[in-house]
C-alpha cells in the first residue's frame, strides 16, 4: 500500500562536510545501480544550523521503496569507508545526517468533501460567533503587522464577494508541483485556502498575508493534493520571506483518494525531512511558529505534521467549547503544543459551519487552524512580541476552567486573546 508520490524519492543531505560527501557518492552509486536521475534541490536554512540541501530523485514507478532503501544502504556503507578519513564524532553529527525518504502527499483537513472546489462562499453569523469567543479586540491599534504564510489553496478575494477582505491581500505564489501554468491564475484558486486565509485576516487584520498555493498538479486530483515537494518550496518561500508564523491546515496522506500506483487507500504518513525542517525552525533564534491541523478522521492520533511535538496543533471545538465530532485529539495528552479553536461541528446536537457555499457548508480543523493563527498574530500584534513569545502566552491564556475540559482534545487549552 503506497501513499506516496510515483516514480520520485527525496534525499536530504548537509551542503558542507562528510556527509556532502557520502551524498555524491551515493547519487553516483544509486546511477550507475538504479538508473535514478536526480532532478532539482532545495537549500533549506535552519537558521544557526549548516543549511540542508534536499534533492528530488526520479525512478521508476513502483519502485520508490526499494530505491529509498538502496540509497540508504548505500549510505551506510559510504559512512562506513568514510570512517578512516574523518573521526566518527563528525559522521554521527546528526547535522551531517544523510537519508532518503519517499515523497508524500497532503491533502486539506476539510470536515466534508468540497476541499478542492472554487466556489464563492459567506461567513456565517456563526463565525462573528467565534471571535467574540476568542475575545477579537475590535478596534484597536498597531503597528506591529506579523507575516503569516499561508500554504494551501491560493487565494482568490472574488470567492468572499460578501465579506471583502480587510487591507490590499496579494496575489498567490504558485508553487504547485504542476505544469499546468493555468494553476498560477486567480480562478485556479480553492475555496479552502482563501477561507483559511479570510479567516486568518478576521482575526488578524494588521497581518501581512502571504499565500502560496501548493494544492493542485499533476499526480492525483488537480484541486485537491499536494505533493511534500512543492510543500518544501512554499517553506523555504516564507523562511525568506521573513514569515513569523506559516498555517498548514493540511495533513500527509491521502487517505480517500485512491493512490495511483496500487490503486490503495494509504495510511498516514510520517516523513523525516518534513519533520527535520519544522524542528530547526522552531529552534531557530528568529523561531518561525507551524500552526497545523489536527484532522478530520475523529481518531485519537494527531495527523502528521500536527502530531510533530515542535508544531502548534489545533484541534476544533465547537461554540459550547466541547470538541467537534469530526475533529482528531491525542489520547496521549503529551502533546506540548495542543490547543483547541473554534472549527465548527457536524452530528450530535451540533451543526455549525464558519462559512457556506451554495453547496457546501465548511466546518473542520483546517477552519481552527486558521483561528489560532490569526490569534497567535494578533498576541504578536497587541503585545509587540516575536512569534514564540506569542505562543508562550497563549499557553498561559488558553481557557481550561469550563465544564468538559479535557486535555487529550483541549489540549492546553481554547485559544483566547488577552
Amino acid at each position: 500500500m503506497c501513499d506516496f508520490v510515483p516514480g520520485e524519492i527525496m534525499v536530504g543531505y548537509p551542503v558542507d562536510g562528510p556527509g556532502r560527501m557520502i551524498f555524491e557518492e551515493i547519487l553516483e552509486s544509486a546511477r550507475v545501480g538504479r538508473s535514478l536521475l536526480e532532478r532539482d534541490e532545495i537549500i533549506m536554512p535552519m537558521g544557526d544550523e549548516l543549511p540542508m540541501a534536499f534533492r528530488r530523485v526520479a525512478t521508476l514507478p513502483g519502485g520508490e521503496q526499494a530505491a529509498v532503501d538502496d540509497i540508504n544502504r548505500l549510505t551506510f556503507e559510504a559512512t562506513v569507508r568514510l570512517a578512516q578519513r574523518y573521526h566518527p564524532k563528525s559522521l554521527l553529527d546528526p547535522r551531517q545526517r544523510v537519508f532518503a525518504q519517499p515523497m508524500h502527499f497532503l491533502r486539506p483537513c476539510h470536515g466534508n468533501a468540497g476541499f478542492g472546489s472554487a466556489q464563492p462562499f459567506r461567513l456565517t453569523p456563526t463565525h462573528f460567533h467565534y471571535l467574540y469567543q476568542i475575545g477579537h479586540p475590535n478596534p484597536r491599534a498597531s503597528e506591529v503587522r506579523p507575516t503569516v504564510a499561508i500554504i494551501d489553496g491560493g487565494l482568490d478575494v472574488r470567492l468572499c464577494p460578501e465579506d471583502p477582505f480587510h487591507g490590499s491581500v496579494p496575489p498567490a505564489v504558485n508553487l504547485a508541483d504542476s505544469s499546468d501554468t493555468s494553476l498560477g491564475q486567480p480562478d485556479a484558486a480553492t475555496t479552502h485556502g482563501t477561507l483559511v486565509a479570510k479567516l486568518i485576516n478576521e482575526v488578524c487584520p494588521e497581518a501581512t498575508l502571504l499565500p502560496l498555493r501548493i494544492i493542485g498538479g499533476d499526480g492525483v486530483d488537480n484541486n485537491a493534493v499536494a505533493t511534500e515537494w512543492a510543500l518544501f518550496r512554499a517553506v523555504k518561500e516564507a523562511i525568506e520571506a521573513g514569515a513569523d508564523i506559516i498555517n498548514l491546515s493540511m495533513r500527509f496522506g491521502i487517505n480517500t483518494t485512491k493512490c495511483p500506483t496500487c490503486g490503495d487507500l494509504p495510511r498516514e504518513v510520517r516523513t523525516p525531512g518534513f519533520e527535520l525542517v519544522v524542528q530547526h525552525a522552531a529552534g531557530s533564534p528568529g523561531r518561525i511558529v507551524v500552526v497545523a491541523a489536527a484532522g478530520n478522521q475523529g481518531i485519537g492520533q494527531l495527523a502528521f505534521p500536527s502530531r510533530f511535538a515542535s508544531t502548534v496543533a489545533v484541534s476544533a471545538v465547537n461554540s459550547s467549547l466541547q470538541h467537534s465530532y469530526v475533529t482528531n485529539f491525542d489520547h496521549t495528552g503529551r502533546h506540548p503544543l495542543l490547543f483547541a479553536a473554534p472549527g465548527g461541528d457536524r452530528g450530535g446536537d451540533a451543526d455549525e459551519a464558519v462559512a457556506e457555499s451554495d453547496d457546501w457548508r465548511y466546518h473542520g480543523t483546517s477552519f481552527a487552524a486558521a483561528y489560532a493563527t490569526g490569534t497567535l498574530a494578533t498576541i504578536m500584534s497587541l503585545h509587540n512580541v516575536p512569534a514564540g513569545q506569542a505562543v508562550e502566552i497563549l499557553n498561559q491564556t488558553s481557557r481550561t476552567a469550563f465544564a468538559g475540559f479535557d486535555p487529550e482534545y483541549h489540549g492546553r487549552g481554547v485559544i483566547r486573546i488577552v
